[in-house]
């Protein structure tokens, strides 16, 4: 029983020893270096290389927080919400498209194929030509504005009564965005 006692007290003893050796270094563990912005020269190239990496992390870190404080002042608002602040984005008629400078359009008068054109470009002012009625503006107008426009031009210069046309924008150019 002495010996067992024994053995175990040598066996924690030796334990605690090998513990307290392993934490204790005889190097250094933490080197600090203060530098005046002259005196870079006395830095090593991994010193500098981690200190750009330093800097780095931290830009990216003051540049998430932007974003953080943008998303959070971002308002919120539930579906009746926004409804009541607008109302036409529930409006198909306000949603449609409105035609402007550069478009490019096709305009199809059915039942008179001589009278259908393709690829007709909107001018910077917002007009177009068209046979036998001339030029007509149709900068923000919508393409079904437009169909009617057209069809009542011909009926009044008594061209076409009742005309039925359509129209598409076959290149959108008005309304471009850079990001």
């Amino acid at each position: 029983m002495f010996q067992t006692n024994t053995l175990w007290q040598n066996i924690c003893v030796t334990l605690a020893f090998s513990l307290v050796l392993s934490c204790s270094t005889g190097g250094v563990v933490v080197r600090v270096t203060t530098v005046s912005e002259g005196e870079l020269k006395k830095i090593g190239v991994k010193e500098l290389a981690r200190l750009a990496e330093i800097k780095e992390a931290k830009k990216r870190e003051r540049n998430n927080l932007g974003l953080k404080n943008v998303i959070q002042g971002t308002p919120n608002y539930s579906i009746a919400e926004y409804l009541a602040l607008y109302p036409d984005s529930n409006n198909p008629i306000a949603r449609d498209y409105k035609v402007g400078g550069y478009d490019v359009l096709d305009i199809m008068v059915y039942e008179e194929p001589d009278l259908s054109r393709e690829n007709i470009r909107v001018s910077a002012g917002g007009y177009i030509s068209f046979p036998l009625i001339e030029r007509i503006k149709v900068d923000g107008l919508t393409t079904s504005e437009i169909e009617e426009l057209i069809s009542l031009k011909l009926a009044q210069g008594q061209f076409v009564l009742d005309a039925h046309i359509s129209i598409t924008v076959s290149k959108y150019k008005s309304k471009q965005f850079m990001v």
